[in-house]
């Protein structure tokens, strides 16, 4: 029922918009100033962007530890075998490949062990509540890939027909009814034995800014399952994560989990010669919740197998030491953020709604804040610059707390608990006074300040360098930083290599941030921020001469952007590198200052990264003239383009395959290139010769239409012919500009859209979508056979006989086109020789449905369209009702 407007949430939405607003609109005017290249700031997007880059700033400032386990390999009585650690699962950490090798020893020198203590339990494993927007955010992310944009995209759309319910939400609370009927479901399914004995009711253990005047999302309709949301008109992804919400509601209202646990510990001797393993293993007692979401245990795992072989044993028996072995391992540093993990960072910091997730994330993209690597979140260059300029000229408005109380304040407001004019003046009065502390700051004292501050990721040693390497990002990034603590190793690499001055940052509103000499324009040096790309890294020099063993090529040479030093060129000895530019990469011949420098594009395809000094140097010697073509005269050059080296012949162009090597190559093969390439243009190829070959024959041996078309010979259709040669000269047939066959569905488009007057874009695509998958197999069977003729059309026009388009297909008369047909379908079902034997003989019921099919269009039954089945069953009941004379009809050996 309607009721009256609640003024706190209305004054709270404003207090919101206000805030936002006002710390947007004044803080970004100074970014556009103070920091060229960075777009804006707000109250949400720019906490996100300092927790991504804080973690960035953790994992480049990570180092790396070694550390070594011991376990031992224990064969039992019954002669299986167990893994057993030291220190139980996971193992004790040793610090030294000694103390591991000392403890591998003891084990190794105990020979047998005992059964020292058995500690056997059931442990119980509840359900994860449903869905509220972050954790399905967070789910799609981890199960499905979906960004958190794409999933609540899918989700708007499921909601708005009527499939799950609404998907911004903090509650974890169900109605009533829908969890009756999600019980009624589960018993349905699995049994009454998954359904616990009262509905399980979820609270949360952190309620930060919680809004729960919602439902968790859930289906409207838990008995719908993903098929049938399938058959009304949604796309596979929509399926996908319906499927994900379905599951996720069913299994947080089913019996727990319940699996059965077994440690043994096996020792030996006593003080300091005490040795002592651990072994575990577990196994499901009952699936529970586990079952209803199909995560089935595999029986021949390896816990499996430990619990079925240590709960046979007792203590106090003997056991057997096989061997025993330390493992190295690494530690590494804490992973970038995911969607999924970041948006579930912020709502632990209170940072945000769930209606801001998405938009919040879509904005960093879209400022070139942050990039996806990997599926994970890596901060953009500028991206660092505005979080170390915020975190340092204005960390209150950045502060983690800070956002969270002020979004306590909006709640409060909302439930009337605050004058939100009061809550305005607390926020304006600071922020007008920080603004106009922040408008007087120089770029030099911002600059000086960045630099400082982002030293470690800004002055970072070059790949290769002797900078010491402190982690990585990943398993597979692996990162080399400039170590701080080192004076020397830091004075540097703030060394300008061309005349000694200090290095800093630059920004720049066209080229972006990058590193430059302070003595500019005396100096001009300059190279690029790192970026954390692995794909073309800046590359060491090759040791040419015993110099520039170990220093960055960019750095050396005075370039910017990504560098390697491929070699010099013979003759010259001129330095041959591979660059990337703005519009792909490239090769450069010297140094950007010579005066015979000289630069050749790559194809847009090429790996900078594996390119070879040898293919460099075949692409400098083009264009290269191969000779003269013996018909024209006119001489045939071997060139380089964008998508890569092409023969000239006059105004005929030929790519050159990449099996050959256009510095080898002849004009013999050059030649044969240009041939194949004209014969390929020409059209049609095979219809010259059979008008050569045969004779103006019946119908079926030519086909013209209005005067059009080309002769086939008189003997295609007769049986003694010579096939073989007819069918290599079908085979052989341009097929150079052959409309393609076109699919049922194609047809059955072609058709609805004659008839019905549709709406554009993705409305009429859905609507279409669902009316084709409604279609009964009789009306589908029609658009069927047009799919089966086109593909016969194209057959015919690949073999020439016909000009390759719809309209010439058209225009043959329907005595000719059957003609054609016949001949090419007898070939297709007994290619290379003469029709014989007996055809399947069709059943009187098949042939009393496809007659029947003809009366039946859409017919209503029970209120419904005729689906498949509902038509088969209409089928089936007039089959029965067909008296003895009717039904002869169909079982005459002719069908009549």
């Amino acid at each position: 029922a309607p009721r009256e407007i609640d003024e706190n949430l209305v004054r709270a939405y404003l207090a919101r918009r206000a805030v936002d607003y006002l710390l947007g609109f004044h803080l970004s005017p100074i970014l556009w100033r103070k920091l060229p290249g960075a777009s804006s700031a707000g109250r949400v997007q720019s906490v996100a962007l300092r927790m991504i880059c804080e973690r960035e700033d953790e994992i480049d400032g990570f180092a790396q530890r070694v550390y070594w386990t011991v376990h031992g390999v224990i064969r039992l009585p019954d002669g299986s075998t167990v893994r057993a650690d030291v220190g139980g699962a996971g193992g004790t950490a040793f610090s030294t490949v000694e103390e591991a090798d000392r403890v591998k020893a003891a084990i190794e020198g105990a020979g047998s062990l005992t059964v020292e203590k058995i500690v056997a339990k059931r442990t119980s494993r509840q359900p994860q509540a449903p869905f509220t927007t972050s954790t399905m955010q967070q789910e799609a992310n981890t199960k499905l890939g979906f960004g958190a944009s794409k999933t609540m995209q899918l989700a708007q759309e499921l909601y708005e027909g009527g499939m799950i319910t609404y998907m911004r939400t903090d509650s974890y609370s169900m109605a009533p009814g829908a969890v009756e009927s999600i019980r009624d479901v589960i018993r349905t399914k699995f049994g009454q034995e998954f359904v616990p004995h009262s509905p399980k009711v979820f609270t949360r253990k952190k309620a930060v800014n919680a809004q729960e005047a919602h439902e968790a999302v859930r289906p409207t309709d838990p008995s719908l399952g993903p098929q049938a949301v399938s058959y009304r008109g949604y796309g596979p992804a929509a399926v996908k994560l319906y499927e994900l919400i379905r599951d996720r509601a069913l299994a947080s209202q089913a019996a727990n989990s319940a699996s059965d646990a077994v440690a043994v510990t096996f020792a030996s001797g006593s003080g300091e010669d005490r040795v002592e393993v651990r072994a575990t293993g577990s196994k499901v007692a009952f699936a529970g919740y586990l079952g209803v979401l199909g995560r089935e245990e595999d029986p021949s795992s390896e816990v499996v197998s430990n619990y079925e072989a240590l709960s046979k044993l007792e203590e106090g028996q003997k056991v057997t030491v096989g061997s025993s072995h330390a493992e190295e391992h690494t530690t590494n540093p804490p992973p970038r953020y995911t969607e999924g993990t970041l948006i579930k960072a912020m709502e632990e910091h209170g940072i945000g709604r769930p209606s801001t997730y998405a938009p919040t994330l879509k904005l960093l993209f879209a400022r070139n804040y942050v990039k996806s690597s990997k599926k994970r979140l890596q901060p953009e260059p500028i991206g660092r610059i505005l979080a170390s300029f915020l975190k340092l000229y204005a960390p209150e408005y950045v502060d983690y707390s800070y956002t969270s109380t002020l979004e306590g304040d909006f709640d409060r407001i909302s439930h009337g608990d605050q004058d939100w004019i009061k809550v305005m003046q607390q926020f304006w009065e600071p922020f007008e006074q920080k603004t106009k502390t922040l408008s007087e700051l120089s770029g030099t004292e911002v600059l000086n300040a960045l630099n400082e501050d982002l030293a470690p990721y800004l002055f970072r040693s070059p790949p290769g360098s002797l900078g010491e390497t402190k982690g990585a990002s990943d398993a597979s990034e692996a990162s080399t930083v400039l170590d701080v603590r080192d004076s020397t190793e830091a004075s540097r690499q703030r060394t300008c290599p061309s005349c000694g001055a200090p290095l800093s940052l630059k920004l720049s509103h066209k080229g972006g941030p990058f590193i430059g000499c302070s003595q500019y324009p005396v100096c001009d040096y300059t190279r690029p921020l790192p970026t954390g790309d692995d794909e073309f890294v800046p590359t060491m020099a090759e040791d040419i001469g015993n110099t520039f063993k170990s220093m960055n090529v960019a750095e050396q040479y005075g370039m910017r952007g990504p560098v390697r030093l491929l070699g010099t060129q013979p003759g010259s000895e001129a330095l041959i590198f591979v660059r990337q530019g703005p519009y792909g990469p490239y090769i450069q011949v010297g140094l950007d200052k010579d005066p015979g420098m000289k630069r050749v594009p790559l194809p847009k395809d090429s790996k900078p990264r594996s390119l070879t000094l040898k293919y460099a140097l075949s692409m400098l010697e083009l264009p290269r003239t191969l000779g003269e073509h013996p018909d024209t005269g006119a001489p045939v050059e071997v060139r380089n383009g964008k998508f890569g080296p092409f023969i000239l012949h006059g105004s005929h162009m030929r790519s050159i395959p990449k099996t050959l090597d256009p510095l080898d190559l002849s004009l013999d093969e050059a030649l044969n290139l240009l041939q194949l390439s004209s014969e390929n243009k020409k059209f049609p190829s095979i219809s010259n010769q059979i008008a050569q070959d045969g004779a103006r024959g019946t119908l079926t041996a030519r086909v013209r239409a209005g005067g059009r078309g080309a002769p086939m010979p008189a003997d295609a259709n007769d049986p003694a012919s010579d096939e073989a040669s007819v069918g290599a000269r079908v085979t052989s047939a341009n097929v150079i500009g052959v409309p393609r066959s076109r699919s049922a569905y194609q047809f059955f488009l072609k058709d609805y859209l004659s008839k019905e007057k549709m709406k554009n874009g993705k409305e009429k695509m859905k609507i279409m979508g669902q009316t084709w998958k409604a279609l009964p197999d009789s009306e589908r069977s029609t658009f069927q056979a047009m799919a089966d003729d086109d593909t016969l059309r194209v057959r015919i026009q690949q073999a020439g006989i016909i000009e390759p388009s719809l309209e010439a297909w058209e225009a043959l008369s329907d005595d000719a086109k059957r003609a054609l047909k016949g001949q090419f379908a007898s070939e297709a079902t007994n290619p290379g020789s003469a029709p014989s034997g007996k055809s399947k003989s069709t059943s009187a019921y098949t042939m009393f449905m496809q007659d029947v099919s003809k009366q039946i269009k859409r017919e209503k039954v029970g209120g419904e369209e005729a689906n498949r089945g509902s038509f088969m069953t209409l089928v089936a009941k007039r089959w029965r009702d067909l008296s003895d004379e009717e039904r002869a009809k169909y079982e005459a050996p002719d069908g009549k």
